[in-house]
């Protein structure tokens, strides 16, 4: 078994010889929205990303096969993104301040159930 991009992608490849080809079974995947989806469910993605990436689902993949590109959305990013997120909520308590700027504490002013600060100084440093 073996895995690679198409040499499409401008990823690192290599040729494979015809007469090694013929020993594999080729086979081309895409992904769908409700496959990551699931898969998703399954791997603890965030219920954000998730609900991001299903307003917006033509964020799910988009290959830019630029020379100077350093990433793009794809399915590996957005689990990525949830990590990332997943850990800087685990360092934020609700109890804590985010920008030095922010005079109250933003958790009080999120709406039941939020896991974002809702106040207009956190937002910005969200968004940076």
């Amino acid at each position: 078994m073996a895995a690679g991009n198409p040499p499409s992608e401008r990823g690192v490849h290599f040729a494979m010889p015809y007469p090694l080809r013929a020993r594999f079974q080729h086979l081309f995947l895409e992904p769908t929205m409700p496959d990551w989806c699931s898969w998703a469910i399954v791997h603890k993605i965030l219920a954000q990303v998730i609900a991001f990436l299903r307003f917006r689902p033509n964020l799910l993949l988009v290959p830019d096969h630029s020379a100077d590109a350093y990433a793009w959305p794809n399915p590996r990013a957005w689990a990525m993104t949830s990590r990332i997120l997943q850990g800087w909520f685990a360092r934020h308590t609700p109890s804590t301040t985010y920008s030095s700027t922010c005079s109250t504490v933003c958790w009080e002013t999120a709406p039941p159930q939020s896991s974002f600060p809702s106040c207009t100084c956190c937002m910005t440093f969200l968004h940076r």
